[in-house]
């Protein structure tokens, strides 16, 4: 019997691009994750060419997206540019490993003395409350490898937008996971290619980012004084955790030996005693309206508060997630970027935050007991630390959460300054 015919058609053939860059790019902060598997490096494959590609298309989104007044000519745009499954796009993503799998150098993450502890501790924790294997609780991070990505686009135009896209991938992103906390920040070999782009405090266009989508339109970048890239790094995500922890800037205690911030000033653990019948602390867990309210959700999702056994007002576990389309979403990433970042030859600590849409009061889900949850508010969050009339500034007069970060950064002792953002130097 006679095969059928096949109804496959052959692959075109597309004449080579005249428009081609190549750069070369190597990690100067531990890759974490990245692999086929979730928050596994896959040796075999160091860096994945999709994830290169879907690092381009994001920071394309965060750089271009703004221009467009609705999401359809977003997404029609994007997929010309960048292809879809159904259409082919004016740009192609090539990339090539150049450390061999033999020689990367690895360790795990419990070993590597680069990664601030903060972090190290967060992702442990994750590991530990997901049941993870023993070996699985301490993932091997890369270190030093390199690697060249090579786009080659249709036309001139589309090369502009490539170019764009690659220059803040190298600036702000990084490769592999939590690359918003600093993991798997790059340097590139040569001068990256120079391409006019938008600047914070202009917007392109009358489209407002919604909800998870930053833009770097309208962006805040503050930085520190130079170091070296694992000294900026944590530096910068040491900033984050004084923010989170209510600590002062220039303090050099965490908590002060008066005993008056043993417990969290942040409203977010007096809502959920409020929520579970048990006697506030702070006295500050709801807004000027009645509402209860966790500001802390806006540097991202999912939020889990925990207290300490037999400790005053203790209430266990509570997880805080965002609620779409009336189901519970996995996560909100966080529009705060800590890192290293390359300044006129320098390496800085920076702390970069998104612009985008708050979270609407009615997306937010509380857990109050048994996978029940219950809307609550992002914002009217009090403007004093302490309940006994002692004023202290909390809120820095903000009721947004990124605007009171951009705020405690700037106070005096600091040491940050605002720095304009350019997709390139």
């Amino acid at each position: 019997m006679r095969p059928s015919a096949c109804s496959v058609d052959p692959p075109e053939w597309h004449q080579p691009h005249d428009n081609v860059i190549c750069v070369k790019l190597r990690n100067v902060t531990p890759i974490f994750g990245g692999g086929y598997a979730a928050r596994e490096v896959d040796p075999e494959c160091l860096i994945r060419p999709a994830a290169i590609r879907g690092q381009l298309r994001f920071w394309w989104r965060a750089t271009a997206g703004a221009q467009f007044e609705t999401p359809e000519q977003l997404f029609k745009e994007e997929e010309a540019i960048w292809g879809s499954a159904r259409k082919r796009g004016a740009v192609s993503v090539s990339t090539r490993v150049l450390t061999r799998a033999a020689d990367a150098q690895s360790v795990r993450i419990d070993n590597c003395r680069d990664i601030p502890n903060y972090v190290r501790a967060i992702i442990i924790q994750e590991r530990a409350s997901s049941d993870a294997h023993r070996d699985a609780l301490y993932p091997r991070v890369y270190l030093n490898i390199e690697f060249a990505v090579t786009i080659s686009a249709e036309s001139a135009m589309a090369m502009s937008e490539a170019t764009r896209a690659l220059n803040a991938f190298v600036l702000y992103g990084g490769i592999g996971g939590r690359t918003r906390r600093g993991f798997g920040c790059l340097e590139a070999s040569c001068e990256l290619p120079a391409e006019t782009t938008y600047a914070a405090g202009e917007p392109a266009g009358q489209l407002s980012p919604p909800v998870g989508f930053p833009s770097l339109v309208g962006a805040r970048l503050y930085v520190g004084p130079p170091a070296d890239a694992i000294q900026s790094w944590a530096t910068a995500v040491a900033m984050l955790k004084r923010f989170r922890g209510a600590v002062a800037p220039g303090s050099r205690d965490e908590r002060p030996r008066s005993g008056k911030l043993s417990h969290s000033p942040w409203p977010e653990a007096d809502a959920i005693r409020i929520l579970r019948g048990i006697k506030q602390v702070n006295g500050s867990g709801g807004s000027s309206d009645g509402a209860l309210s966790f500001p802390r959700a806006q540097l991202g999702l999912p939020f889990k508060l925990q207290s300490l056994r037999d400790h005053t007002g203790s209430f266990g576990k509570a997880d805080v997630k965002l609620r779409s389309d009336g189901k519970l979403a996995d996560r909100l990433a966080s529009p705060v970027v800590v890192r290293p970042i390359m300044i006129s030859g320098s390496w800085r600590p920076a702390v970069l935050i998104f612009n985008c849409s708050p979270i609407p009061d009615d997306r937010l889900a509380v857990d109050i007991s048994s996978d029940k949850f219950i809307t609550a508010s992002c914002s009217g969050w009090p403007a004093s630390l302490y309940k006994d009339g002692t004023e202290v500034a909390f809120n820095h007069g903000c009721h947004n959460t990124l605007d009171a970060l951009a705020a405690f950064m700037m106070l005096p002792g600091a040491g940050w300054q605002e720095q304009r953002i350019d997709v390139i130097k």
